[in-house]
């Protein structure tokens, strides 16, 4: 959730570019692998943005899912260069060998390494079945490495070896470099940091308060100079910033563009709220009233964070943010305490507008 700076009403010229309110900042991350060493060199030059806004490193369990990546199936290409030329003896015939990972339909968080082979046909006739599942990958975080099972075609393949190297290598340099998913949490968090707000009805754009602009811009340079260098496809990065002058039509856009992302948070939290309730049947233990009530109050903390942000717009617009309340409808085995602090944060973003 947002962590709230506090803002101060603007003092504008209206008309004139005296009456900068803020910045308006689109980006695009595009597929990028920034090595998680280049980030910190930038971060230790700078003294702007705290580490807090740095792209994250990903985990080890994010580098394993990033190997196994349906995206990542170039890795693959080397695992049987002998497989084109026998398969082409076999078939008389000009073929294609592909290698996909398939994620496991019982959730046990494995991937399955299938081979696909095609006749370079007009239609590109597959051929089945050609023993298409050759392994089974599986995330050994104890001994940090990926688990190569073949299956029993497989079973005795010089394959497996081949395999078990490539994911592998793959795994410890995919430890190494941050993605641009991990760049984009990082941005949101930017915008949150400096009360900036998601901005109209579309994606990757925000509006940014003057009070950011120094850490936006730091931002900027880094995604523009350093993270821009390490795309992996054509789709490279884009960061723009433009002027924000007010006008009527400006905060009528800024005060809509903070109600939606505030009623947006709002209502999920208690959307959230009344399921973990749902959940719950019958009569409620000591233990499990003492839990949900903590994570109520979580709940409202994050609220009055809500109510933070409105208020600080409400003073830098001068005007009223009204956000709608919920209708909520508490399970039946819901009462006492736990029903009056779920109403009470029903109630009280919609009260941060009287």
């Amino acid at each position: 959730m947002p962590r709230i700076m506090n803002a101060d009403k603007i003092t504008v010229k209206r008309g004139t570019t005296d009456g900068k309110v803020g910045v308006l900042a689109s980006w695009s991350f595009g597929a990028i692998e920034v090595p998680i060493d280049v980030i910190d060199a930038f971060w230790d030059k700078q003294n702007v943005l705290d580490d807090y806004l740095k792209p994250k490193a990903p985990s080890a369990g994010d580098a394993y899912m990033n190997t196994c990546s349906a995206e990542n199936i170039a890795i693959w290409n080397e695992i049987d260069e002998d497989t084109v030329t026998n398969f082409e003896k076999k078939y008389g015939q000009k073929v294609r060998v592909q290698y996909i990972t398939l994620p496991t339909k019982d959730r046990s968080n494995e991937y399955i390494l299938a081979r696909r082979i095609w006749v370079l046909s007009e239609d590109e006739t597959e051929i089945t079945p050609e023993h298409p599942n050759v392994a089974r990958l599986k995330f050994d975080n104890q001994n940090d490495r990926i688990e190569v099972v073949p299956f029993p075609a497989f079973a005795k393949s010089k394959v497996v070896e081949v395999i078990t190297k490539i994911a592998n290598d793959e795994y410890q340099r995919q430890k190494k470099v941050v993605n641009g998913t991990r760049h984009r949490q990082a941005m949101y968090r930017l915008i949150s940091e400096v009360n900036g707000v998601p901005y109209g009805y579309g994606q990757g754009t925000a509006f940014i308060p003057n009070k950011g602009e120094d850490k936006l811009r730091m931002f900027r340079d880094y995604v523009v100079n350093v993270a821009n260098g390490y795309g992996t496809t054509a789709h490279r990065c884009g960061f723009m910033t433009t002027t924000v002058i007010d006008s009527d039509e400006e905060r009528r856009n800024i005060a809509e563009s903070v109600k939606n992302e505030v009623q947006k948070q709002y209502d999920k939290l208690l959307d959230d709220t009344v399921k973990l309730l749902a959940n719950k049947t019958g009569e409620l233990s000591d233990k499990a009233q003492a839990s949900i009530e903590k994570r109520i109050e979580e709940r409202m903390a994050d609220v009055g964070r809500l109510n933070a942000m409105k208020e600080d717009y409400e003073k830098i617009l001068g005007e009223k943010i009204v956000i709608e309340q919920l209708a909520v409808t508490l399970p039946d085995n819901v009462s006492g305490r736990v029903s009056a602090m779920v109403m009470q944060m029903a109630e009280s973003v919609s009260a941060g507008s009287d």
